[in-house]
């Protein structure tokens, strides 16, 4: 029975390869679903194996007139297996809740890119609306709306400002 143990922890064992490798490639939501599921696989198989090994280890070192003495061997050796699958257990968890902290990283980068386009997007805009906002009051006295190169003048200069701060994210290396 404890053998059968070590074939369940294999097959987890690949399971969490197959999913480092899709989550280092391109991490989506559903490799998330699908880590939490294998970590709680994992747990509820180390709660069963748990009692078992505290069973064993009594069997073991308490003697019993059930159990033969040159069986106590055998015990020993059942003992140190399920002490093996516990300590891959342990170690696949370990595994599984580095995979979802990467996870979480991964998609805090890729949040973080789109925010700072979203960011260069807006400060560029925010000039230009204070312009168009300026023009737009339909005021009767504003000494700019009656030059006969008025309007080609404040594209030009709305196009200066967003080329400018373009060269200047360009720079600073933040696009």
């Amino acid at each position: 029975m404890v053998d059968q143990y070590f074939l369940i922890a294999e097959q987890l064992s690949a399971r969490i390869e197959k999913l480092e490798s899709e989550v280092l490639r391109d991490p989506q939501e559903q490799h998330m679903t699908r880590l939490i599921k294998t970590k709680k696989q994992l747990l509820k198989l180390r709660r069963t194996i748990l009692p078992l090994r505290d069973n064993v280890g009594r069997i073991e070192r308490q003697p019993h007139d059930l159990i033969l003495e040159e069986t106590r061997p055998y015990f020993r050796d059942v003992s140190d297996h399920i002490n093996e699958v516990i300590e891959m257990l342990d170690m696949y968890r370990e595994t599984v809740t580095s995979l979802i902290d990467l996870y979480m990283s991964s998609a805090s980068n890729q949040m973080n890119q789109v925010m700072k386009v979203l960011t260069v997007i807006a400060t560029i805009f925010i000039p230009l609306t204070f312009i168009v906002g300026i023009y737009g009051m339909n005021f009767e006295y504003m000494p700019e709306l009656h030059y006969k190169w008025a309007y080609p003048t404040v594209w030009v200069v709305m196009i200066v400002i967003s080329v400018g701060l373009l060269i200047f994210f360009r720079k600073k290396k933040w696009i």
